[in-house]
């Protein structure tokens, strides 16, 4: 038998049976993309082997996943599931997020047990399974609340320029008002002028704050 970590993955798929073959039509290709680390892109946590739980309560860990954004609405969690093969079995870590669909088979960091093991070296590579897949968890979540605050800080930074853009039109119109009617009753004047100096202000601020996210995304959770 070939190496089943070498074997292309369209083969782990799941084979449908003969009197579903005329429904073939209806079925839309499972996503099976491989990363340049060996990992592959799946749908569901069972599209590759059968799904034996959790990692978490697995390797008895202390959380029930990761979170993955700043508001800690959304969770990564990793789980493990088992690959039958005729002289070995595959334990393989998985990973999924609640925040969004679909899953991430770790077949590269899979755990191997020849045939003919006892149960213990079986339960022993389903917590190092287990253990592998929280990690991995945990620095998908990583990377996914980086990016999460990536994201809100480039929000920040658009509404800043947009602050910043009305806030110079504003300017300019009163300016174009204040020289083209010099005769304007004093007080008036100086409420004008009050807010060109109001716009100013805006603008400065609206330009430090840009640049402070630019250099710091962090700063957004301030």
């Amino acid at each position: 038998m070939s190496d089943l970590l070498r074997t292309p993955a369209h083969t782990w798929l799941k084979t449908r049976k003969p009197w579903q073959r005329h429904r073939l039509q209806y079925w839309s290709p499972p996503s099976n993309a491989r990363n340049k680390a060996g990992a592959i892109y799946t749908d569901n946590r069972d599209q590759y082997g059968k799904d034996l739980g959790f990692a978490d309560d697995l390797a008895r860990l202390r959380h029930t996943g990761w979170y993955a954004d700043g508001f800690c609405s959304e969770t990564l969690r990793g789980s493990v599931t088992r690959i039958r093969g005729a002289r070995f079995t595959l334990y393989v870590p998985v990973t999924g997020c609640t925040g969004w669909d679909g899953t991430i088979h770790y077949l590269a960091d899979a755990e191997r047990v020849p045939r003919g093991s006892n149960e213990a070296e079986h339960q022993q590579a389903i917590r190092d399974a287990a253990a592998t897949a929280d990690r991995c968890a945990e620095l998908e979540a990583e990377q996914a609340r980086e990016d999460d605050i990536k994201f809100h800080a480039e929000q920040a930074i658009e509404e800043e320029r947009e602050n910043t853009a009305e806030a110079r039109a504003t300017f300019g119109a009163l300016a174009v008002e204040l020289r083209q009617t010099p005769t304007l009753p004093p007080a008036l004047c100086l409420a004008i002028r009050d807010r060109l100096e109001t716009c100013r202000e805006a603008v400065r601020a609206s330009v430090a704050r840009i640049r402070a996210l630019q250099s710091n995304p962090y700063l957004i959770e301030e």
